[in-house]
């Protein structure tokens, strides 16, 4: 079992190629505490390579909506490859999800390209975009277009593969 310390306790976190499983949990008042667990993504730093990951629906059922996750970006990157992933999949109609660069969609030519997952799947990838140019600090931003519609889908995270530097 892993050793257990409070984050105040932590001078640093460290992972090893998608390996660290970080529990995170907090005092939230007593005796009551609420646990997220993360796994940390890491690449050789020679690689260029990140993840940036938007956790849309953790441990609940999915809704539509407009800004559902968000993230700074702290360098200037290229998007190479989108994926989605969830742990129940929709049943009734395709889940998708827009990604937006500063309030614009990243396939704003060509919606049809949008984040999917299928009817009855659990997994989706994209690797055509509109705009794969992204500079640091954009502001990215998940929209939730469709969930299923007799199962609008559940535990959903995107993610984003980028090579770093542009």
């Amino acid at each position: 079992m892993a050793d257990t310390k409070k984050v105040s306790e932590l001078d640093a976190i460290t992972a090893v190629h998608n390996t660290d499983l970080l529990d995170i949990s907090t005092d939230a008042g007593g005796s009551t505490y609420v646990s997220k667990k993360i796994t940390v993504q890491a690449f050789a730093a020679s690689s260029g390579l990140a993840m940036l990951t938007f956790v849309l629906a953790a441990g609940t059922t999915l809704t539509a909506g407009v800004g559902k996750a968000r993230i700074t970006i702290p360098y200037n990157a290229t998007i190479l490859k989108a994926y989605i992933v969830a742990g129940t999949g929709p049943v009734g109609a395709s889940v998708i999800l827009d990604i937006n660069q500063n309030g614009t969609s990243i396939w704003n030519s060509t919606p049809a390209n949008r984040l999917t997952i299928a009817d009855g799947s659990t997994t989706g990838s994209q690797t055509a975009f509109d705009t794969a140019t992204i500079i640091e600090g954009d502001i990215l931003t998940v929209d939730v277009d469709q969930v299923g519609t007799t199962t609008a889908g559940g535990d959903v995270t995107a993610q984003l593969k980028v090579q770093i530097g542009n």
